[in-house]
This record gives structure tokens, sequence and C-alpha cells, in this order.
């Protein structure tokens, strides 16, 4: 499960959270809207837990 990633990974799993998300954002600006509100809300959370650790994740 990918929760289940520990504090050493979390920077990595930002980065590819990033990346996709980057991606779906790209290929269709409506993405944002067909996202569930919760999955959107662990992806934010695990960008903030990515830039407490990293602080070059911030900018997303």
């Amino acid at each position: 499960m990918w929760l289940s990633f520990t504090l050493s990974n979390i920077d990595t799993a930002g980065g590819v959270v990033r990346t996709a998300m980057n991606q779906v954002y790209a290929l269709s600006g409506s993405a944002l809207y067909a996202l569930n509100t919760n999955e959107y809300d662990i992806v934010r959370m695990l960008r903030r837990a990515a830039a407490k650790r990293h602080r070059r994740y911030i900018a997303i």
C-alpha cells in the first residue's frame, strides 16, 4: 500500500506524486474538478510532509 512508505522515502513519493499530478493537469485542466476532494487532500498532506523534510518540495 502506498501509504506505508517510510519517512525516509516520503521525498521520493512526493516527487512521484507531483510528477503524476503535473502530467494530469497538463493533459486536462478539468482534471482538477474530476479529482475526489479526499484524494486531493491526501496529496496535499504528502506534499506538506515532503516539504517539511526537504525544503525543495515547497514550491508546489
